[in-house]
């Protein structure tokens, strides 16, 4: 899909990048619960840290950083009694936007990554499903069935705009599914995971399947 509109003027809004840094004890707090499940949401340029969320047995979700060198020891990134997942890095490996519903609806955030810091909302009237531009420049993210962009200027403090309406798609899943949405290096075109009205599975049996196996792939 191509974008309708493009991004207008906006006011932006500082984000004090201080404070929240993981204290000594949460560094050293205990990995996930071994009957948690998790789900990895994005990697740094580098390389060098995943960021994961982890469903949690009491029914909560949680952010994690994980340093792929090293001990490998998994870090709490964001930690509360609310749901934070689908998050995503921004180019520049500085900033972390995810979904989360403190607020009682999804709504999308940005936070100084991967040591954790002050949060900013990103999302007017809810949102989920965020994901940078390759430039760093822009931040896109769902609020239902339509795609929002958000112009954002990364210097010594990541300043945001306003949201702009970019197009509206039958999205496969609701805004805390992840991976619904990807945007191409220029960032013009999208690439959506949709759901097809009407649509009916068919189920195909192939018999005699062994033989055909041995012809496209003889022994001698």
């Amino acid at each position: 899909m191509e974008r309708k509109s493009s991004l207008p003027r906006a006011e932006t809004v500082p984000i004090n990048c201080s404070g929240n840094r993981p204290t000594e004890a949460a560094k050293r707090s205990s990995s996930p619960p071994a009957s948690s499940i998790a789900h990895p949401d994005a990697i740094s340029p580098d390389g060098t840290v995943l960021a994961f969320h982890e469903h949690h047995p009491d029914n909560n979700t949680d952010l994690w950083v994980l340093e792929m060198e090293g001990d490998r020891e998994p870090l709490p990134f964001l930690r509360t009694e609310f749901h934070e997942r689908i998050a995503d890095v921004s180019s520049d490996g500085r900033w972390l936007a995810y979904t989360s519903n403190e607020s009682g609806e999804n709504e999308v955030y940005v936070r100084p990554f991967p040591d954790g810091g002050a949060k900013t909302l990103v999302s007017t009237s809810g949102g989920g499903d965020p994901v940078w531009s390759r430039d760093g420049r822009e931040l896109f993210y769902r609020s239902g069935d339509r795609l929002m962009a958000v112009p954002v200027h990364s210097g010594d403090e990541l300043t945001v705009g306003a949201p702009a309406f970019l197009f509206e798609s039958s999205f496969a899943g609701p805004v805390i599914a992840p991976n619904q949405v990807d945007v191409t290096a220029n960032g013009e075109r999208f690439l959506v995971v949709e759901s097809i009205i009407g649509a009916r599975g068919e189920l195909q049996v192939v018999l005699n399947w062994f033989e055909e196996l041995e012809r496209m792939v003889p022994t001698n």
